[in-house]
This record gives structure tokens, sequence and C-alpha cells, in this order.
């Protein structure tokens, strides 16, 4: 409030300053004007009629301009009463039909200044110099009682100013305060709240429209946080649990003098190597969340990816592999391609019922991968939904032959690192088509 008080003060000063200026140049010039008409109107007359007949010149109560006739000697020949005692000071002697502007102090007005003109003019008596003259007493008072004003008005303007500022300021300074206890009172476990917004629709409730908008990120950050720690601890109890169980059987077999290990061997490498999968899959989640999935990028052949695959589904299945694939090559990581490649062809085998069908082609300037499968399809409300985290739309299906959801997921958020994406859409065959879209070069 101060800045703007002193902020206003100075302007006023410069702008008062200004005023003065303007008005002391505008009553000069008025002045001015008037002195120079009467001068040459009287030169004009004296031109045909005696320099010295007092006839000619105005009585002293209709004028405030004093008039005077001189000797080009500087003799005082008629004047109009005003300042008659003697000639005025003027040290300029125009020649006649020529004017010059001067300013002078009169000593028999106590040395008061006067703006004159004087005028030459030609008589029959010779050329004379006719002085027209006025005081500016008159304009020196009227810029005393403006600048009184000014000063005395200056106060009460800034006084109006900084009550104004004071007024909008603390406004502004209390929706503030209120968003900032707003803030202070939300803890972690209490995201929902929201701070107050003003009804003025100026920068402070922008300020916390925005304020809302981060807090509901991050509560919804915070939600997929907890779900994601809650669906990670359920997907690791079933293997952990498994390993136990195993373990208590093989001990158990052991005191029975049973040879267990033998039989309890492949289920624990079985589990191991599911939970290490699992825990490899996390780490690339929280690594694409941190932006730190580190791409080694080089000339990939899809063409060769999507035949490894093919090849792997027809050694390891009964599943009917059909498609059409084209030669086509991009600039990418080449094992998180074919990570991808596998996660799309592992989906389908799980819902395939006879057959999948693998295609690579290229569109606009893009290069797709489709993987088919014959299986009971996505319904189209659920298309966005498979590609989260820990997401089974069959809940009859078990983890174990379900897997743990996180394969679309992850698939998802390699395509995206490499500037591409994962498309959801039907089958011709009436299954499920999932599209991996990557930029060509």
């Amino acid at each position: 409030m101060t800045a703007a008080v002193a902020v206003v003060a100075v302007a006023l000063v410069v702008a008062g300053a200004a005023l003065l200026l303007l008005l002391r140049w505008s009553l000069v010039g008025e002045v001015d004007a008037a002195v120079a008409q009467r001068s040459r109107d009287l030169a004009a007359e004296i031109a045909v009629e005696p320099a010295d007949d007092p006839g000619l010149m105005p009585s002293q109560n209709a004028d405030v301009i004093a008039l005077q006739v001189q000797s080009l000697d500087g003799q005082l020949l008629a004047a109009n009463g005003l300042l008659s005692d003697g000639p005025l000071p003027v040290s300029s002697r125009p020649a006649p039909g020529t004017s010059v502007h001067v300013d002078i102090a009169v000593p028999a007005a106590g040395g008061e200044t006067y703006r004159a003109v004087a005028t030459g003019a030609q008589t029959a008596r010779g050329p004379v110099v006719v002085v027209a003259a006025q005081s500016l007493a008159g304009v020196h008072h009227t810029l005393s009682v403006v600048a009184a004003l000014l000063v005395a008005a200056t106060p009460v303007l800034l006084g109006a100013v900084g009550w104004a500022t004071y007024v909008a300021v603390g406004r502004s300074l209390h929706a503030v305060e209120a968003i900032r206890r707003g803030v202070a009172r939300i803890e972690s476990t209490d995201l929902h709240q929201r701070v107050p917004v003003p009804a003025t629709g100026d920068e402070i409730a922008r300020l916390a429209t925005t304020m809302n908008g981060m807090l509901a990120r991050l509560e919804e950050s915070s939600r997929a946080q907890r779900q994601f720690v809650a669906d990670a601890g359920h997907e690791l109890r079933s293997p952990l649990a498994s390993l136990v169980a195993a373990i208590e059987v093989a001990e158990y077999q052991q005191e029975q003098g049973s040879p267990a290990w033998a039989e309890t061997a492949p289920v624990l490498r079985d589990e191991v190597a599911r939970l290490s999968r699992f825990v490899d899959d996390l780490l690339v989640l929280a690594k694409a969340d941190e932006h730190q999935l580190t791409l080694h990028l080089r000339d990939v052949d899809l063409d060769h990816v999507v035949e490894i695959e093919a090849a792997r589904v027809r050694a390891t299945t009964t599943l009917r592999v059909t498609g059409s694939i084209e030669a086509v090559r991009v600039t990418a990581d080449p094992g998180r391609i074919a990570q991808v490649v596998r996660n799309l062809v592992d989906n389908a085998i799980r819902h395939a019922e006879s057959g999948v069908a693998l295609s690579v082609s290229t569109a606009a300037h893009q290069a797709v991968v489709t993987v088919d499968d014959d299986g009971p399809g996505v319904a189209e409300a659920e298309r966005e939904r498979i590609l989260e985290r820990f997401v089974r739309l069959d809940e009859h299906r078990g983890r174990d032959s379900g897997g743990s959801g996180l394969g679309l997921s992850i698939a998802q958020e390699i395509a995206i690192a490499h500037g591409g994406s994962i498309r959801v859409a039907e089958s011709p065959s009436g299954g499920a088509r999932v599209e991996l879209i990557l930029p060509r070069d």
C-alpha cells in the first residue's frame, strides 16, 4: 500500500507541475495576444493622427492595458493614464510595422512584472514607438490559487488512494489467507479437500482453481499408488504362499523318509520364476512412472520380431497362427519392442479358442503390429480399462492362468516411451484386436 501511495504521490507532483506550466503558458499567451493587438491598433491609429493627441488614448477606467507613445529617444509623448508617470523601460525600438515582445519590471508599480509589446509606427511628426503593457499579477494570482488547490487536494487524493488500495489489497490478501489456511489443513490422508475459490474471477481465483487442480492430481496419484501397492501385495501373496506350502510339504515328507525334494523342486522353480517375472514387471512400471525407462535405440525389423513370436506360438501351443507380415523397419529398443510383442501375443494366447493372427503393416508414417484372437473379445466400454494395471476382465480366471494383469499396461508404457501407443479394437473374427503403433523415420 505504501508503495502505491508513493507512486501516486510522484505522479500527482509531476502532473501538477505540468498543469501549472501549461496554465501559465496559456495565460501568458492570452496576455501576449491582448497587448499585441492593442499595440498594433494604436500604431495604426496614430499613423494618421498626431501622436501626442490625448484623445487617442482610452480612459483609464475602460482598460487594464497601459498604452504609451514614445519617441525614438525614449521620451513619453502620450499615455492612457495607466503608468503615465514616465516612459516604460523598453529598450527595443522596432522599425515601423514591426513588433517585439518583452517582459519589463515597472518601478512605478513596485517592480511588478509587465508583459509588453513595442510596435514601431510612422506618424506625420516622424517615427514613434507604441508600447502596450499588461501586468502579470493576475496570471501569478491564478497560478497561486491553482497551486494552493493542488496542494490542498493532494493529501485528500493520496488518502483516497491509500484507502482504496488498502481495501482492494485486503480483500485479495484475505482470499490468499483463506487459501493458505485451506492448504495447511490438508494432510496426505485427506487429499479430497479443496481450497475455497473466490467469486472475483481474478488472478487469485485462478490461483485457487489451479491449486485445486493440483490437489485433484495428487489425490488421483495417491489413490493410484495405494491401489498399486494393494494389487502388488495381492499378487505377491499367491507365489509366496505356494513357496511356503511347497517347503512345508517337503519338510513333512522329509520327516517321513520320502524323497520330497525331487517332487518339490520343480514347483519351487516355477513359483520363483513367476515371482521374478512379476518383480521385473514392477520395476519396468516404476521406471516408467519416474520417466527413467532407458531405451537403447537402433534399427529393428518388426517383421523379424513378429515371426519369432509366431514360431513360439506354433511350438508351444496347438493354436493356429495366421496373418500377413510385411518387411517394416523402425528405430527402437529391440529388447523392449520384443517384450511388447510378446506381451500382446501372450494376452492373445490366453483368450484365443482356436487361433491367433499376427500382422505387420505400415500406414501414414506409422508401423502397426496387429495381434488378433478369436476369443470372447472385449466390450467397447472396457477397451481403455484393460490397459490399466492389474485389470482382469474375467474375474473367474485364476491368477495362475490369467497372469498378473500387468502385460498390457507394460506394453502401453513402452510404446509411449517410443512415441507410440497401444490400441484395442474388435477383431474381424469376433475376438479382440490389440495394435502396437510406432512412428517411422
